[in-house]
Parts: C-alpha cells; structure tokens; sequence
C-alpha cells in the first residue's frame, strides 16, 4: 500500500507503528488535557486502523489515527505538536495537507464516507468554531449521528477498566 506525498518539505505517509503513535501522543496529554491512549487499545483495533503521519525535516509533526471499515473512514485521533522550536502555522498548514492527502488516499481506496469526528453544533466558544470553520473547508455535509451504549456494557466496560 503506497501511500507517499511531499509538499513544501513536508512528508506525509502511512505509519501504522502503534508505538510510535502512542509516544507521541502521551506526549500530548498533559499539554492538551486529552484522555490518555494505551498501547493496548489502539492494538486492539487490529485491521481496522491506518495511522497517518506528517513529517518536517524528519520531525513527526502530526498524526492521524483513522478506524477503517472498507466504506467509512473515521478519525480516531488527531495528534499535533506542540513547541517552541515550530512554528503554529507551520505545524497548522502540515495537519491541512496531511488530511488532504488522506481525503484523497480513501477516496482513491473506493470509501464513501470520510469523518472528521465531530462538530460543535451551536457553540459560542470561538476555539471550536475556528475547528468548525477548518472541518468545514474541506466541503462534505454534518451528518447528525449518535453513540449508544447499552447499560450491559457499560457494566462490563467498569469491570474490564476500559473506560
């Protein structure tokens, strides 16, 4: 599976390496206030998972972690760093070309739906309308859906600690 685009030094590429992607992204946790990763989890989604990554002169700057059907490709995680050694906008302009490039890597790989994993509807906070506002320059339409979790397995989900 081939998957390779350069743009303005900028290498983007599929990675799949769980560890790479969860030491990167623990990296983040305390900074961002995001619910930590494991190792376990993110292995656990086996052959339903493409990692993507975005590199700067060989610095990994962003991460896409997707859940893939064959039809609908749904972002998991979307990591970005964050630092004094580079730039906002240079790390903000690579995370737009890695998710072009993924847009276009399932498009190509016959996928019908690609989410973005939310949308803050009716939201007065301006971070997430800016998130609104960059989800929605890639096109495409809000779909309403909803996550529905029967009360048995939220029991066994506090027994098996996977909450």
């Amino acid at each position: 599976m081939k998957y390779e685009e350069q743009r303005d030094g900028i290498m983007v590429q599929i990675c799949n390496e769980d560890g790479k992607f969860v030491k990167f992204f623990k990296s983040l946790v305390r900074k961002r206030n995001l619910v930590e990763t494991t190792h376990d989890k993110i292995d656990s989604l086996s052959g339903n998972k493409l990692i993507t990554e975005a590199q700067l002169d060989e610095q990994t700057l962003v991460f896409h972690l997707y859940i893939c059907d064959g039809k609908i490709a749904r972002l998991l995680y979307s990591a970005t760093r964050i630092d004094e050694v580079v730039a906002k906008s240079v790390v903000g302009r690579t995370n737009r070309f890695l998710r072009y490039e993924d847009i276009r890597y399932f498009k190509e790989h016959g996928y019908e739906t690609y989410d973005l994993a939310g949308y803050a509807k009716d939201m007065q906070d301006s971070k997430l309308q800016r998130i609104n506002a960059f989800k929605e320059s890639f096109g495409g339409k809000v779909i309403e859906e909803y996550n529905y979790y029967s009360s048995l397995y939220r029991v066994a989900l506090k027994f098996t600690n996977m909450e």
